[in-house]
């Protein structure tokens, strides 16, 4: 009886642990070091967060072409002075690609105005924010008979390439998704990687040449 217990409950946990949730986690850069208005200053992480149903609510909207809106409204008081009470996201394929799927899309522009391209658009409370070029992707997505999104897993990133060529914004989003999404390393993580690995290389080829 108790065997028979133990596996109900377990089963219970696993169920409950899977539940599709909704949530939006957030990522801002903004220039460092005492030379941060320079064209090439190191950018770091400003400030992150993370947004969900304990804070507020999530809603979708179908929009043409084929793609969603999804909106984020939340309540008061909030957890950081710089967490947005409003965000919306829009995330478009090309026109004539058919819906929105499970994939990568380069190179997004604003939408609506993509003009064959997929098209990203962003505004947190009441800015619209301004970029030249985006991307994102899609980990899972599914619509209902009529067409509206019934669950969403993304993630995005936001360029200005008059700022610098590394996103200024990154971050994922989950709707009545619980679906695996990859975190991404910032871009001074990146850029350090980088760094350590042209290192390396010329060490290697200075102990070459000395042997």
């Amino acid at each position: 009886m108790f065997k028979k217990m133990g596996w109900a409950v377990g089963f219970l946990l696993v169920c409950t642990t899977a539940q599709a949730t909704s949530k939006l986690e957030f990522d801002t850069y903004t220039r460092g070091g005492s030379d941060w208005f320079a064209p090439d200053a190191p950018w770091v992480l400003q400030h992150s967060f993370s947004l969900d149903e304990t804070t507020g609510s999530f809603y979708t909207y179908k929009i043409w072409p084929p793609g969603l809106q999804l909106e984020y409204l939340g309540g008061y008081p909030r957890a950081h002075i710089l967490d947005p009470g409003y965000v919306r996201l829009v995330l478009t394929p090309p026109q004539d690609a058919g819906n929105l799927a499970v994939g990568l899309y380069e190179n997004a522009k604003r939408s609506p105005y993509q003009n064959g391209v997929p098209g990203i658009d962003m505004t947190i409370d009441s800015t619209s924010i301004t970029f030249t070029s985006g991307r994102f992707q899609v980990y899972d997505v599914k619509f209902n008979d009529d067409g509206n999104v019934t669950s969403l897993a993304a993630s995005f990133e936001l360029v200005h390439t008059n700022l610098s060529p590394n996103p200024f914004i990154k971050g994922r989003i989950w709707f009545n998704s619980d679906a695996a999404i990859p975190s991404v390393p910032e871009p001074s993580a990146v850029a350090l990687l980088l760094a350590g690995i042209a290192a390396g290389a010329l060490l290697k080829k200075k102990s070459t040449a000395k042997v």
